[in-house]
């Protein structure tokens, strides 16, 4: 059971139309920042001063360009400038960088150290100060902009996900599948005059960036920074955040006094359980969309309700399959897979362990769901070994290795559970040595804990629940810590 239906695409480059929004509406913000704030006009004049300057570095059309800068802004315009001269970008982290990352790279533009170089790929620095020069040309002596042709087949940005694996990986995206997220999010939520949109997590996240993309568009406002200091000063009408962000952002609103509430909120990432939708709705916003959808293959159901069941997105093909491949009937659960135009047909440069995730056009998500009725999907959780942390994919491997390696353990596995609040709480499992303290465990463990294990909590078991075949049953796991 499948369907499909058509989606379009647009000719006109992000560039072209910052220029046009800057021509027709120059004063119009486009975006606001926690202590600044830059209208079209100005965007529109310092793309085309980065747009020189990448030009004289030699970026050229069909380059892949990492780009890496604190400051938001100009990272946002490197990323920019970078797309307006037909090269495809990857925005990171230096600290998160390694070698590898940056295989197959003309060019890496970063205002910090890399701590492990790249070997034959050129480092640019391009700290603010390195950037000045270009930044202060006068605005009456910039270039027309001169738009690169491009075709929907042409790389436009190298993704890094964990979704779907817990792992690390690269993903080539094209114009024609990035069009694809843009076209769906103007559909599920367009913007209507003077919107101010938020958005709460980095550019590299690929949501983020289509989000990014679809108010530059529209002529809306992007806001960064912390919702109740924004609260303060700017009308916010809609959010984009993760279910994890969700959280936090319901905590922080609780402490302004009176918040404006805001039209729309649209989480992406992970399903939302009904105490953290209630909340929400209660303390700062109107309406709230759940959209689900992978990196690799583009949206799949849009507004997902409190039982996390939505409609099919136009555009992609679904089946759900057993554990031999076939589909199942309506109302009994499978594997998700999803075929659409936006799928990336495989993870670029590596993962060739992972290979059987994209079989003929199918990309198979790990995620388990049934039929609810026809094009009426209802999702049920992983279907794998990885954690959903609030929207947030991780492997529970490393982790468990970390584990192990500790004195007093024989096993570990790391799971989780829900709280009443909503949100999702790692959790340790372990089977200790006579005479070893579960609390001297976990205090060894604190310090090579990573940023999203922080709230882990660990319960000693007897003895791991085990399949007929004698693996890890996670599933039973799961449901014996929710009971501890």
């Amino acid at each position: 059971m499948h369907f499909q239906a058509p989606m379009t695409t647009s000719s006109a480059t992000t560039a072209e139309y910052i220029e046009h929004h800057a021509l027709a509406t120059p004063e119009r913000l486009a975006l606001v920042f926690t202590r600044a704030q830059c209208t079209y006009r100005r965007l529109y004049a310092d793309l085309r001063r980065l747009l020189q300057a990448m030009q004289a570095l030699g970026v050229q059309p069909g380059d892949l360009v990492a780009v890496c800068h604190a400051d938001l802004y100009l990272q946002l315009l490197l990323l920019l400038a970078c797309e307006a001269a037909g090269a495809a970008t990857m925005p990171f982290q230096a600290s998160d960088a390694q070698p590898e990352d940056f295989e197959g790279f003309a060019l890496v533009l970063t205002d910090s150290p890399l701590a492990a170089p790249p070997a034959g790929v050129r480092v640019q620095p391009v700290t603010r100060l390195d950037l000045q020069p270009w930044l202060l040309l006068p605005e009456s002596g910039l270039p027309a902009l001169t738009p690169v042709q491009r075709r929907d087949d042409d790389p436009v940005r190298v993704a890094r996900t964990s979704g779907s694996t817990g792992l690390p990986k690269r993903m080539l995206i094209t114009r024609g599948q990035q069009q694809v997220w843009i076209t769906a999010a103007i559909t599920a939520t367009g913007h209507g005059e003077h919107a101010v949109e938020l958005v709460t997590l980095p550019l590299a996240v690929n949501a983020v960036w289509t989000r990014v993309l679809v108010c530059l568009h529209q002529a809306v406002t992007v806001a960064f920074g912390d919702l109740p200091t924004l609260l303060r000063s700017q009308t916010i009408t809609a959010c984009f955040c993760l279910p994890i962000v969700l959280a936090d952002l319901v905590a922080k609103s609780r402490g302004v006094a009176h918040p404006p509430l805001i039209d729309t909120v649209i989480v992406g990432g992970g399903q939302l359980a009904p105490t953290l939708v209630e909340q929400a709705l209660s303390t700062f916003c109107h309406r709230l969309m759940n959209i689900y959808g992978a990196n690799e293959v583009g949206p799949v159901t849009r507004d997902l309700d409190a039982d996390s069941t939505g409609w099919l997105w136009a555009g992609v093909e679904v089946q759900l399959l057993d554990e031999q491949q076939q589909p199942v009937p309506l109302g009994e659960s499978g594997t998700l897979w999803v075929r659409g135009s936006a799928n990336v047909g495989g993870y670029w440069g590596n993962a060739d362990n992972l290979v059987d995730r994209f079989v003929n056009g199918w990309f198979q998500t790990g995620d388990s769901a049934r039929w609810y009725a026809p094009r009426q999907l209802q999702l049920l959780g992983r279907d794998d070994d990885v954690l959903d942390i609030g929207g947030l994919k991780k492997s529970p491997y490393p982790l468990e290795a970390t584990l192990l390696a500790l004195a007093g353990v024989d096993a570990a596995a790391v799971t989780t559970r829900s709280l009443p609040d909503g949100s999702v709480q790692p959790v340790a499992a372990l089977v200790l040595q006579p005479g070893q303290a579960l609390t001297s465990v976990l205090q060894a463990l604190r310090p090579h804990l990573p940023g999203w294990a922080q709230a882990m909590v660990g319960v000693q078991v007897n003895a791991m629940p085990r399949t007929p075949g004698g693996k890890l049953d996670r599933h039973a796991l799961k449901a014996l810590v929710s009971t501890l």
